[in-house]
């Protein structure tokens, strides 16, 4: 399955959908493309992994750079992982400071 990302601006929430295989190539693709997104007057990030198939480090990365350098002042959390992805994700620690919400 293909990787397909989406962001959309709801009030002070952005939200990131994503679908498919969350690969180093998908993840280098997206993380361009939230960086290149206008963040102004967003207070929160929500990246929707219910569709994601599969996350590879490089896709954790993101979640990472998102918390830590992109948007430094804003809550970020992800939904929706399930079965090997909130595994991959639970390994990483990545849990431990960004909310992660079964």
């Amino acid at each position: 399955m293909s990787f397909e990302g989406l962001l959309t601006k709801e009030s002070n929430v952005l939200t990131a959908k994503l679908a498919g295989e969350f690969d180093t190539d998908a993840a280098s693709e997206f993380q361009k493309q939230l960086e290149e997104y206008d963040v102004n007057g967003i207070d929160k990030i929500v990246f929707d992994l219910s569709d994601v198939t599969f996350v590879a480090s490089s896709g954790i990365r993101v979640f990472i750079v998102a918390k830590k350098r992109l948007i430094t002042d804003m809550d970020v959390e992800v939904i929706g992982a399930k079965g090997i992805v909130l595994s991959i994700i639970q390994m990483s620690g990545v849990n431990s400071f960004i909310n992660v919400v079964e």
